[in-house]
């Protein structure tokens, strides 16, 4: 895990990183500081591989917009999906977390394979 960051340290690459987003033009300029700043810390403040996870995180959102967008989790779809499943979410240590999924209707024409990790992750819903 990434130790402690010096804020400093930390406002200065995500100023570096907001001024690279501003020059490329494939990428929308409102992505936020605080989605900014997951990703210099999910990238563990390396911001080369922070600008590789933003040019990804957008190019799918992008070309896959069924995977990342109308996340409403009280949509009749999400809601149909979930009434399939049983999840279970089961603490492991620190910020990591064990999923179940089991489905509780063996029917595949109800089963949508596409929902599903819709319907239970929580990627960003914002920007790109």
């Amino acid at each position: 895990m990434s130790e402690a960051r010096d804020p400093e340290e930390v406002q200065r690459q995500l100023a570096e990183l907001k001024q690279w987003v501003a020059g490329q033009p494939q990428l929308p300029n409102d992505l936020g500081d605080n989605l900014l700043t997951r990703f210099l810390h999910s990238c563990y403040y390396d911001l080369e591989r922070a600008k590789t996870a933003i040019n990804l995180f957008c190019t799918i959102r992008l070309n896959s917009p069924e995977l990342l967008n109308n996340r409403d989790p009280e949509s009749e779809k999400i809601q149909k999906t979930l009434k399939i499943v049983n999840l279970a979410q089961l603490k492991i240590s620190g910020n990591r977390n064990l999923w179940i999924w089991q489905l509780n209707d063996p029917g595949l024409e109800r089963y949508d394979f596409v929902q599903m990790p819709v319907s239970s992750s929580s990627a960003p819903t914002r920007g790109c």
